[in-house]
């Protein structure tokens, strides 16, 4: 590579975009957003008339501009530039051109694909079996497990309070699909009981997702049971990303007891501010959180990690499995206080071991350098 700075262009500029892209800054790049993409056209007429995002428009791009190299997050470039791509379930991410989208994938322009898993890396290998075995080859041969970054947000756990109130957070627009209406219902369970707790709640409190498929009944029981513990529950329909941080150092525990998510990048906030988290199992869960550093709760999933939530009943399982294991976890978080200072200690050192910003930014640049000069 020459001394000029190398021009790597990405396509849309949001959270995950931030945190695994443009957001990291590598000696030698700079990053520009390429506004100007047929594909992205298309994609806002499809968002005016419809009012939802069409697959395809959104995750396939053209990448023709003066920029040395693309990367980008879902996506995938079907014009001749190096491309790479960080990915948080499989790729292809579209619902039609699948099969042009594959062979751009195994096309020498595709440099690298950056899976934030292991969980996204099998499901990946396991969508390409339907694929020609060629064509499988090539594009695993060329994908990595590469988990976000995240900077310490507290220095060591001397810098929280154990001797007050014990208090939990939960965070998220999706807030029935991330557990919340059985969170509620477990504090509802020993708030009754006259046992003090204090639960943060940072949510627009939508419902009707896809996983739990929530009801107007749900937010209003939930509602109900917030406005039956005022001095306990305190609940904030958004707030400033710092202030969220904030309420997580002075948290002790963080909540995703989630339904679905593909990934869990408040798991790492939290972690990274000391919280012993409370999640379930499924997909990369496992891979942030264990029950060494925080607490995990089991749930019905199939092979690929997802929940198993297809029907009434089996959504009815779920939630009860949630619902009975956070009330166990919260007990032994009461009767044995120095166990959760522990975890949160221990979460704290494997965001510094596995999460390292500095050693992200290192083993993206060694990616970047490569897919230039091959």
């Amino acid at each position: 590579m020459n001394d000029r700075l190398k021009i790597v262009g990405y396509s849309h500029s949001g959270y995950n975009q931030m945190r695994n892209i443009y957001g990291n800054n590598l000696e030698g790049f700079i990053f520009k957003q390429q506004k100007k993409d047929f594909f992205k056209v298309l994609d806002h007429l499809h968002f005016k008339l419809k009012k939802r995002t069409n697959s395809t428009y959104h995750n396939i791009h053209v990448g023709l501009s003066d920029r040395d190299l693309f990367h980008y997050f879902n996506g995938v470039n079907i014009g001749t530039k190096p491309w790479i791509s960080t990915f948080e379930t499989s790729l292809p991410r579209v619902s039609s051109l699948a099969s042009i989208a594959i062979r751009q994938l195994a096309n020498s322009s595709c440099k690298q694909l950056i899976s934030l898993s292991k969980c996204s890396y099998n499901i990946q290998f396991e969508r390409l079996q339907e694929s020609p075995a060629s064509l499988r080859d090539l594009i695993m041969n060329k994908t990595l497990v590469l988990h976000p970054p995240q900077k310490t947000i507290i220095n060591t756990i001397e810098e929280k309070q154990y001797d007050t109130i014990l208090t939990f957070t939960i965070i998220g627009a999706d807030f029935f699909r991330k557990g919340g209406l059985e969170i509620l219902e477990a504090f509802d369970y020993f708030l009754d009981k006259k046992q003090e707790l204090k639960l943060n709640i940072v949510s627009t409190m939508q419902y009707g997702d896809y996983a739990s498929q929530a009801t107007i009944q749900d937010l209003n029981r939930a509602s109900g049971i917030i406005k039956k513990y005022p001095d306990y529950i305190q609940h904030y329909k958004s707030l400033p990303n710092q202030k969220v941080l904030d309420l997580l150092k002075n948290s002790h525990v963080a909540l995703l007891p989630t339904y679905a998510d593909t990934y869990g990048y408040s798991v790492l906030e939290a972690q990274a501010c000391g919280c012993a988290v409370v999640s379930t199992d499924i997909r990369a869960l496992p891979e942030i959180n264990s029950n060494e550093v925080g607490y995990v709760i089991e749930v019905p999933k199939n092979e690929m990690g997802n929940g198993l939530l297809n029907t009434k009943e089996a959504r009815g399982l779920f939630s009860s499995k949630i619902k009975e294991n956070l009330i166990e976890i919260i007990l032994k978080m009461i009767s044995n206080p120095n166990e959760l200072r522990q975890k949160g200690n221990l979460s704290l050192s494997r965001i510094k071991k596995y999460h390292d910003p500095t050693l992200f930014r290192e083993e993206l640049q060694k990616i970047y350098i490569n897919a230039l000069e091959t």
